[in-house]
């Protein structure tokens, strides 16, 4: 299966099988009760058209799993790269705190009575990336001052130390480490951006989702395939999936594009569900507050 997030793996693999049924079985199962249906008929009277609207409904249900895996794979590639942008900062952050911590080791150890506090060398130089980095800026700022041979005291031995070469190989890494938390930060906007999106498409999909396979369900149980009934019915516990995980023998690939258009599908909301297509013709709608799942269901 595609690169996809695992929040949604089970979505999909139930949507593969249903979508796979309801193209293979479908047909079937709209004529058996058809026939059944055809006695109880007034003359002149059509049966009620259960294949055109299963369809209709499938081509909404395969529009809303191309949104919502489409989405997905786009947040799963952000994601990473964010990762990356992530370990590329640490290993800044990680040289940054080597070099912090080697010069204050040789100010300190050149000039014992230096004044901590106002150099910027006071306590233990910080972990944490920020105070790491804000630590880092201060440190540089005071080490350049006119005054700081006032703040650093007598040397060892009278043994005067220049800091300057040390400030300028910190500097440099702090100006790439600012710009790498910037990097950083915008990945992480879009990634809680898209995890909104995401949280939208995956809405969409599970409204679509349990409209196409109560009604499947409905159709097999009059055709009398019940084991397909309950293999297709849809999960209480678990939106957007069967109530039976499917086997794998049982779930088509995934393609790298979900082919909406070449079922008809067009763009789908929960809107779009609610206008004529969600009422069975089969059987009123189950409530979900008042119907349980059985103990037996996956």
């Amino acid at each position: 299966m595609a690169k996809l997030t695992a929040s949604i793996t089970g979505k999909v693999r139930s949507c593969l099988f249903l979508l796979a049924a309801l193209r293979e079985q479908g047909p079937k199962m709209t004529h058996i009760v058809r026939d059944r249906f055809q006695p109880s008929l007034e003359p002149g009277e059509e049966p009620p058209p259960l294949l055109s609207q299963l369809e209709a409904l499938g081509r909404l249900l395969r529009a809303a799993l191309e949104r919502m895996t489409a989405v997905d794979r786009r947040l799963y590639d952000e994601d990473e790269q964010r990762a990356i942008l992530f370990d590329d900062r640490q290993v800044l952050v990680n040289e940054l705190g080597r070099k912090v911590a080697g010069l204050r080791r040789i100010v300190t150890g050149h000039y014992p009575d230096a004044k901590t506090e106002k150099l910027g060398l006071q306590g233990r130089t910080l972990q944490e990336p920020i105070g790491l980095l804000r630590q880092s800026e201060l440190i540089c700022e005071k080490l350049r001052r006119e005054d700081r041979e006032k703040m650093l005291g007598k040397a060892v031995f009278d043994l005067k130390l220049d800091p300057e070469p040390y400030v300028l190989e910190i500097e440099p890494i702090l100006e790439r480490l600012t710009e790498a938390f910037e990097t950083h930060q915008g990945a992480r906007r879009r990634v809680d951006n898209l995890l909104d999106e995401k949280k939208e498409a995956v809405a969409s999909y599970d409204v679509a989702f349990v409209r196409v396979a109560r009604q499947f369900e409905d159709l097999c149980r009059l055709a009398g395939k019940n084991e397909l009934a309950d293999k297709v019915r849809p999960s209480l516990s678990r939106p957007g999936e069967t109530a039976q995980a499917p086997d794998d023998g049982e779930v088509p690939d995934l393609p790298e594009e979900v082919a909406a258009d070449e079922v008809g599908a067009e763009n789908v909301t929960a809107d779009d569900l609610d206008g004529g297509l969600d009422a069975s013709p089969l059987r009123p709608e189950p409530s979900s507050e008042t119907t349980s799942e059985p103990s037996n269901a996956g």
